[in-house]
């Protein structure tokens, strides 16, 4: 169900003061309304289509305006919030429903026009009346759902034979036997200019180019439409277009969203990913299966880690889990559940959370068994490699660091190691040691003094502030230098014997940095490879001292008294001549006195592998030539662990994506622990406190022959859950994924599905208006087409149907108002991305560059608790963040950018598998006034001024950029006329918000 959140307060409140007078309601006159007849509507086929389209949007479970719910027949009858009785069985006349959808006064009528639901035509309003008058009846959820359901979204896909016609596509095959039923047939094809403007939003989110647009017309070889549609899918824009109906279908956005709604700054790979699939375009299948488990199905593609975003695109995360774990745990996997079984099957499983679901075939322990198939994952960062080859040596190195780090005397001497350990420990033993530097300069920012030994001891002296930054400059001569090695010190002058000066004789060194500076002074910053240390306190390693954070710290807590060292091995040696020096910075910033008191600096040149830091019983381990096992056990794990260490520091820098993950895999989950799937219970009601029977991993029972999937696999492993469920939906014999995703399709290129709720198959969602039709493109897609999207679109948008003229036919909107039997194109409103970019390219600004963080659109200060506040009005609409795709821009669930938001943008903290039209004044408003549309009418004034010409021209060539075809007499005179007494600027501002702009007819 899509909401249109503008309209909300004005729904409510209308829907409460009429529902208070519906007595007072003029009536439509009896010539209106066609008699009631002795047959009674079959409640399944007549009425809950009606109720469910018209009437359930806004009054239904989730919403119900005025307090009206019509759902069951006991809350219907029982009316709104003001008391009138919404049905009165026997008695349509004296119901407050049948009053309001009967109405002749356009203020009150039901649905109102502000919904977008046209008004129920006097046949409609007779079989509600009818209905009513007979009883009414209403079957009961016991009813509905029996067993052995025969549902139509059950039943298996069986490829229908082709409807006998005179068209050769069979698309138009099935249209032209409805349409023909009513005496009907297809408009006729639209002209070029509209056929490629329509084609081309369509697939890929942009208007055509100018040059684009010439050539198409000028292409009068036959097959030229196909080979647009051809260019157009082999476009990278058509993956930024086709990405976005599926982030908006699964609701994914870049902020938390819940009560402490924070960014989630590595969503984004997650976005790309499903950009290059679609691209690339990957079977649905692999798709899908890539999206609930790549880890366990795809072991050997780390680069597809981001696929598993798609579970994580909710609107929960770890702050809440803090404070209500609990509920936490099952709010975020009742999201899990409903998202999968919603975005791949159109089934309303939560439903069943409480109870067996009140409709459909789903009893509650469907409904839990769903949730233990997420019942081990948690959603956070997780770490990966884009290369197959680079996770492969991290796979190796990390195997060593295991051993290392076992214990096992076993694991560590064992044959394969050997050789690795050799190579260390000659290359130890071949270094020929390090070279003191004798400091010549020293300088403080907390007054503290110095003194310099000739050895290069320097000692610290003089107070002790909270913070403290060392400038120390040293002349090693000319040479090579491949690390540099600090000594810290212990010593009897220093408390607690130091190394450090603070109380109980520690320090924490927050960030070492190396320059050269060369004898004309120009200087040059050393890159650190590696940092190693003899010892580090806990989340005190070594590698904090050079991670270019100024936060974080090296510390040796609580070894004191206690000589220490550290040792930065370079990206690239030094190569200095005789009169460059070093300067050295040490940070300390801990504010709680933590220096340094003693240390020396040191450099070296050997292999790499020598240059790091050996603890001293390692050392002394290296000068005996024989040794016990223990001996050798500690030596190993220590050339191992070195090995490892030096090796992973050589790799490029992992990667980061916000997935749901098991929770070894996720780095930084704080508090949370869960090191295997928890035990699921059905809960009562949904009540955490009446746990009842517990239930293993699971899908729908309603599709018993599938359930194998689940005893085929290690249902104790948590990853082997999420696998078995990605079999199960991508499954052949699956009736409702194939359908699902096929509508889906169908209803961006149409503007409505053939089953018109995308999101819900169940009975109370709609019927297919081509039962046939959609069975047919299921078929062919699962078979013929192989899953693939290109090949669904191109078969759709090389229909008659597609092509057909969007012109009205009064003869034909009289049988079919909502044009549901696709006698002609739908004229569809831009949405909320597509007007952006499409008025970022008329004024020749779009940015094309693919891929990256989020662009933020908005400027960001400190907000209550933990979400901040967004200023969007404060964002310079002229810097080259602008100009991206809106594809890439930061969507925020909980602080909306409101021009978006007043074009219809999603509310991204449910599920979207539809937009909302909505026309309103703020909308006009903002689309005339706004900052983004006054800049982009800017640039575009001053891109025709600088094509040159005359006024004249400049608007004839702005109009043709934006509209994609010539103006008019009518319109030339209006604009012209506006430009001269209000600008240019003016003139193109007002063709931005023109009809012809807005609108793909």
């Amino acid at each position: 169900m899509t909401e249109t959140r503008p309209l909300r307060g004005a729904l409510l409140a209308l829907t409460s003061l009429t529902i208070a007078g519906a007595s007072l309601l003029p009536a439509r006159s009896s010539s209106q309304i066609k008699a009631p007849t002795a047959q009674v509507p079959d409640f399944a086929k007549e009425v809950q289509p009606l109720l469910r389209a018209k009437c359930m949007p806004c009054h239904g479970d989730i919403q119900a305006a005025g307090g009206l719910k019509l759902t069951q027949l006991k809350s219907a009858m029982a009316g709104g919030s003001s008391g009138a009785r919404g049905l009165v069985p026997h008695d349509p006349d004296a119901s407050a429903v049948i009053q309001r959808v009967s109405t002749t006064d356009t203020d009150l009528i039901m649905p109102p026009k502000t919904s977008g639901k046209t008004p129920l035509t006097p046949a409609e309003v007779a079989t509600l009346r009818r209905w009513v008058q007979s009883g009414p009846t209403w079957p009961e959820a016991g009813a509905a759902t029996p067993a052995g359901d025969t549902h139509w979204s059950l039943q298996p896909i069986k490829k229908p034979a082709l409807p006998s016609g005179k068209a050769p596509h069979p698309v138009d095959r099935f249209l032209e036997a409805r349409l023909a039923a009513k005496g009907l047939g297809f408009s006729p094809e639209a002209d070029r200019t509209t056929l490629i403007r329509r084609v081309t939003f369509d697939l890929i989110g942009l208007p055509p180019t100018e040059a684009e647009l010439t050539d198409f017309l000028n292409d009068r070889a036959p097959g030229a439409y196909e080979r647009l549609v051809d260019r157009l899918l082999a476009s990278p824009r058509y993956g930024e277009r086709w990405a976005r109906h599926w982030l908006d279908t699964i609701h994914y956005a870049d902020s938390h969203g819940s009560e402490h709604d924070m960014g989630r700054k590595n969503a984004w790979p997650f976005r790309d990913y499903v950009i290059q699939t679609f691209n690339s375009d990957v079977t649905y299948a692999r798709f899908v299966r890539e999206q609930l488990a790549a880890d366990v199905l795809y072991p050997n593609r780390p680069d597809l880690t981001p696929a598993l975003g798609y579970l994580s695109a909710g609107n929960f995360d770890l702050s809440a889990y803090y404070t209500a774990p609990i509920p936490f745990q099952i709010l975020d996997r009742d999201d899990m559940v409903n998202q999968a079984m919603s975005t791949f099957v159109s089934t309303t499983a939560n439903c069943a959370r409480c109870h067996d679901h009140k409709f459909d075939p789903i009893p509650t322990t469907d409904y839990w068994s769903l949730q233990a198939v997420f019942a081990g994952v948690i959603k956070g960062d997780v770490t990966y490699d884009e290369k197959r080859e680079i996770a492969e040596q991290r796979a190796k190195w990390n195997k060593l660091k295991e051993a290392a780090e076992s214990k096992s005397a076993a694991r560590i001497l064992a044959t394969e190691n050997k050789p690795v350990v050799d190579s260390f420990v000659a290359a130890l033993s071949s270094f020929a040691g390090w070279k003191p530097l004798r400091v010549t300069k020293a300088t403080s920012t907390g007054s503290a003094t110095f003194t310099l030994a000739d050895d290069g001891r320097v000692a610290v002296g003089g107070p002790r502030p909270a913070k403290d930054t060392y400038t120390l400059v040293t002349r090693p001569g000319g040479g090579r230098i491949g690390a540099l090695r600090l000594d810290a010190y212990a010593s009897p002058e220093l408390p607690k014997g130091g190394p450090g000066r603070a109380d109980d004789g520690g320090y924490l060194l927050h960030e070492l940095t190396i320059e050269v500076v060369r004898a004309d002074g120009k200087r040059e910053k050393a890159k650190t490879f590696r940092a190693s240390a003899d010892y580090a306190q806990p989340n005190g390693d070594a590698a904090r001292a050079a991670d270019g954070n100024p936060g974080s710290a090296w510390g040796i807590g609580p070894e004191f008294g206690k000589d220490h060292h550290l040792v930065l091995a370079f990206e690239k040696p030094l190569d200095l001549a005789d009169g460059d020096a070093l300067e050295v910075v040490l940070e300390q910033n801990d504010g709680s006195g933590h220096t340094l008191g003693r240390f020396r600096l040191s450099v070296a040149d050997a292999p790499r592998l020598a240059l790091c830091a050996v603890p001293p019983k390692v050392a002394e381990l290296l000068k005996t030539p024989t040794q016990n096992q223990a001996a050798r056990v500690e030596l190993a794990a220590f050339a191992l662990r070195e090995t490892a260490a030096d090796g992973i520091a050589a790799l490029p820098p992992q990667k980061r994506v916000y997935v749901a993950a098991k929770a070894a895999d996720v780095a930084d989950v704080g508090f949370v622990n869960i090191d295997k799937p928890r035990e699921i219970h059905v809960l009562e009601r949904g009540e955490m406190s009446r746990p009842k029977q517990l239930v293993g991993p699971g899908a729908l029972s309603a599709l018993p022959e599938l359930a194998i999937y689940f005893k085929r696999r290690d249902m104790s492993q948590e990853s082997q859950r999420r696998a078995a469920l990605a079999e199960w939906v991508v499954d052949r014999r699956n009736p409702l994924t194939w359908r699902s995703i096929v509508n889906r399709v169908w209803h961006y290129h149409f503007g409505k599905g053939i089953v018109d709720t995308p999101g819900d198959f169940g009975r109370m969602g709609g019927a297919p208006s081509h039962p046939e039709l959609l069975d047919y493109l299921a078929a062919w897609f699962k078979d013929d087409a192989e899953g693939s999207f290109k090949k669904l679109h191109r078969l759709i948008v090389t229909s008659q149907a597609y092509k057909q003229s969007s012109a009205d036919r009064p003869e034909a909107d009289k049988l079919d108002r909502d044009n549901r039997l696709l006698w002609r194109a739908n004229r569809l409103r831009l949405d909320a991305d597509q007007y952006r970019d499409a008025a970022l390219q008329t004024a020749g600004r779009l940015d094309f560059t693919m891929g990256g963080p989020g662009v933020n659109h908005f400027k960001m200060g400190p907000g209550p608790q933990m979400t901040p506040a967004l200023d969007y009005a404060a964002f310079d609409w002229e810097s080259p963040a602008a100009n991206r795709r809106s594809v890439y821009r930061t969507v925020w669930r909980s602080i909306p950018d409101p021009f978006m938001d007043s074009l219809d943008f999603p509310d991204l903290t449910l599920l979207s598998p539809t937009r909302g039209t909505s026309v309103s004044a703020l909308q006009a408003l903002t689309l005339y006034n706004n900052n983004f549309v006054l800049s982009c009418a800017q640039s575009l004034a001053r891109r025709v001024v600088a094509e040159g010409g005359t006024l004249p021209k400049q608007i004839e060539r702005a109009a043709t950029l934006a509209w994609g075809r010539a103006l008019t007499d009518k319109e030339r005179k209006v604009l012209q006329t506006l430009a001269s007494s209000h600008g240019l600027e003016a003139t193109c501002r007002v063709i931005l918000n023109a009809n012809a702009f807005l609108f793909v007819d």
